[in-house]
């Protein structure tokens, strides 16, 4: 933010940001970003960051307005922003090897996107999702075992990263120990995607793509030879055919398969880490989630709306236009902000605090808006719901023992989530027997 513009809030005082160029850079900021936030909407509501070169949307009905309007806010090239480093000549020629895939139902626009998204529409569809529910309950309860066994540990390595892993491993229909190969796929893939690392992690990077692109192709295949095939996701997208009716080709399989493998881990870890702080927080949540079954439902939509795990996504503008009356050129990137829009008191009542009893909560904007919305919601809300109910059926007390060690934020503009939670716990079952 520039430190002469809109320096006056709408109470008078001071901007408090105006002393930075950008505040979403601000590891505080990203911890914490309500204050922000609340100054951006009264404010500023669609904000030029002179830094991150994009507008931001920081209202919830602007956010809304823009993600429905895909003519004039439109997700094509929303995934082209600089890399932190260019991608070295190795590593480059490593992937010329395989397939260029894209991420089609994040990249592309109505109608062409519109065919992709029936496909993964089939594929994530609502009763394969709530089926998944008893293989959940199961994974969590093997990680949260191990946790209680040893009185604690890393939530973040030990419970939040492992069962999304494991969940979206057997879901594909892999071999349960695949679950460390398919999180280094996906590793992989984000960091060639950002262009983080050495460019010895490029070429390291690159390796895995090709690796991952032959494994699966050769399932592909296998799945189309078979005359009675599995209940998959991997056979679902391998046997899917386009609005033409043709079978999808490899790259387009590969690319939607890459979807299952990082969409349907990263954010779902996400929320897993800030919803665990939550409770580790206050124990009063615990009591009352170990109380009313339904209440771990309503915990995961706060948590969902309140630490949204991608705290916003891309658009870019395809012709001059304007939003909430400010004027955005043709081809300027447009950033909507759902982190914010999920604390606009326009749409939720004391929009900053956790409340179990919310009746909107499930309008939040974590999954998104309009014909890009998250197709994997109903998972994620099973995972989350399970999970909180589980860690307050099964675990007496959760507890922090140094805040300064044990919590680790990730330092990321978008994503919000933790590195590092590591607790010290008890097991009901412990605590009822001494009694």
């Amino acid at each position: 933010m520039e430190a002469n513009t809109q320096a006056q809030g709408a109470a008078g005082g001071k901007c408090p940001f105006a002393g930075s160029v950008s505040s979403l850079f601000d590891p505080a900021v990203q911890r914490e970003p309500n204050e922000f936030y609340r100054w951006l909407r009264t404010t500023d509501p669609v904000h030029w960051d002179d830094t991150m070169q994009m507008f931001i949307v920081s209202k919830a009905a602007l956010i809304r307005e823009a993600a429905e309007d895909t003519e004039r806010f439109s997700s094509v090239g929303s995934l082209d922003f600089p890399r932190e480093r260019p991608l070295c000549p190795a590593a480059a020629a490593v992937r010329d090897t395989t397939y260029a895939t894209e991420p089609l139902t994040i990249i592309l626009d109505p109608p062409v996107h519109t065919q992709y998204r029936k496909i993964m529409n089939s594929a994530l569809s609502i009763p394969r999702m709530r089926a998944a529910r008893p293989a959940i309950e199961r994974l969590v309860t093997e990680f949260l075992d191990r946790l209680l066994t040893k009185k604690g540990g890393d939530l973040v390595e030990e419970f939040a990263v492992a069962l999304p892993f494991a969940l979206i491993t057997e879901m594909m229909g892999l071999p349960g120990d695949m679950a460390p190969k398919v999180r280094k796929w996906a590793g992989a893939y984000q960091d060639q995607l950002i262009g983080r690392g050495s460019e010895d992690r490029q070429v390291e990077c690159a390796n895995m793509y090709v690796e991952y692109h032959r494994y699966f192709a050769e399932r592909v295949e296998n799945c189309r030879a078979q005359s009675n095939p599995h209940d998959d996701l991997v056979t679902c997208i391998a046997l899917a055919r386009k609005d033409d009716g043709s079978l999808l080709p490899m790259v387009e399989v590969l690319a939607m398969i890459e979807q299952f493998i990082v969409a349907g881990a990263e954010t779902t870890t996400n929320t897993l880490t800030m919803g665990l702080l939550t409770l580790a927080r206050r124990s009063d949540l615990m009591t009352r989630l170990r109380a009313d079954r339904d209440a771990s439902e309503a915990f995961a939509e706060e948590v969902l709306r309140l630490f949204a795990p991608a705290q916003g996504l891309f658009r870019t503008a395809t012709r001059d236009t304007e939003l909430g009356g400010t004027p955005i050129p043709k081809g300027s990137r447009v950033m909507l902000r759902w982190g914010a829009g999920n604390t606009d008191d326009d749409l939720f009542v004391n929009a900053e605090e956790l409340d179990l009893s919310r009746p909107n909560s499930h309008q939040h904007l974590t999954f998104g808006h309009g014909p890009h919305k998250c197709q994997g919601a109903t998972l994620a809300r099973i995972e989350l719901s399970t999970s909180f109910r589980m860690f307050a059926t099964l675990v007496d007390k959760m507890s922090i023992v140094d805040a300064e060690r044990d919590i680790e934020y990730i330092q990321a503009p978008i994503f919000m989530g933790l590195k590092r939670l590591v607790v010290a716990m008890v097991p009901r079952e412990t605590v009822e027997v001494a009694n």
